[in-house]
């Protein structure tokens, strides 16, 4: 009976040539589509926090308020 419930809930996608195996990994759009997160995306993310925390180039310093 329990196997007969688990076949009919469950669609085997196996056969599918559409699958997209997302390892638990995905952003769902708008529009409810799920898009794979990709190794690139993460390093651009990365790439975008450090330029945040760490820029390269100074802005402001404290030297710059110093009075001569």
């Amino acid at each position: 009976m329990l196997s007969n419930l688990q076949s009919n809930c469950f669609e085997d996608v196996s056969s599918s040539s559409n699958v997209i195996d997302f390892h638990g990994a995905a952003i769902v759009n708008s529009d409810g589509r799920e898009i794979p997160i990709t190794s690139d995306m993460v390093d651009q993310a990365l790439q975008q926090g450090r330029d945040f925390l760490c820029p390269s180039q100074t802005i402001w310093s404290h030297d710059s308020c110093q009075s001569n």
